[in-house]
């Protein structure tokens, strides 16, 4: 999720008929930080939704894969 002090969770790629964002798929990097100061470096993240799972492609009209 995208809320303030967030906990970074894992997920699996979209399987068929998974939800999925038809635009803004690009992992990238950045850091989190908590207020106790921890801070957490994350790398080839996704925003709130992962892309679809190898061979599928994220319908626009519905998105779904």
């Amino acid at each position: 999720g995208g809320g303030r002090y967030s906990s970074p969770q894992c997920v699996n790629f979209g399987g068929i008929g998974d939800s999925c964002r038809p635009y803004g798929t690009e992992p990238f990097n950045t850091t989190v930080g908590y207020p106790n100061g921890y801070s957490v470096a994350l790398t080839d993240v996704y925003y709130v939704m992962c892309v679809c799972a190898s061979g599928l492609v994220c319908e626009r009209g519905s998105s779904t894969c």
